[in-house]
């Protein structure tokens, strides 16, 4: 089976200021490794908060643009990664929105780093392993709250 990764957004608060991106990624069955994505290429599938490349509804880029980032929190799956992968969700520009610290995952414990993004989400990003997964069908989790200031395409209101 070929490496994946499944994206799902859902908003965690009321006022729609704070959203969580959760990704769950399986390695390659032979190599262990995982393909990248670009938020440009995958598009809101119906209501339910899942982006795919087949779908027709927004663009992930299109829906996470103005947000700033809070907290990564990685989990292993059943069939953990080496200690030493890392991810990196890189702009258009080559920038880690993650800045660089979703590196050095633990195989066996869910880990949780503070990102704080100085500058809003302006365009597309690009999910990618930074030190690539070689465990064939490693599975697990990378989750990042989002904070979304002022006034998105939902329509959420002003953080004052």
């Amino acid at each position: 089976m070929a490496g994946k990764a499944v994206f799902y957004f859902e908003f965690v608060t009321l006022d729609q200021s704070v959203g969580l991106l959760k990704i769950n990624w399986t390695g390659d069955a032979t190599d262990g490794s995982v393909p990248s994505y670009s938020t440009d290429e995958l598009f809101a599938v119906g209501d339910g908060g899942y982006f795919s490349t087949s779908g027709t509804g927004k663009s992930l880029t299109e829906f996470l643009r103005g947000c700033y980032g809070l907290v990564a929190r990685t989990q292993p799956g059943t069939s953990p990664a080496p200690t030493s992968y890392g991810i990196s969700m890189n702009d258009s520009l080559g920038l880690d929105f993650l800045n660089g610290v979703v590196t050095g995952r633990s195989t066996s414990q869910s880990e949780r780093v503070n990102i704080q993004t100085n500058d809003p989400l302006a365009s597309g990003l690009t999910f990618a392993f930074s030190t690539q997964n070689t465990t064939p069908s490693a599975t697990g989790i990378l989750e990042v709250k989002l904070l979304f200031a002022g006034n998105h395409w939902l329509g959420a209101p002003a953080i004052s």
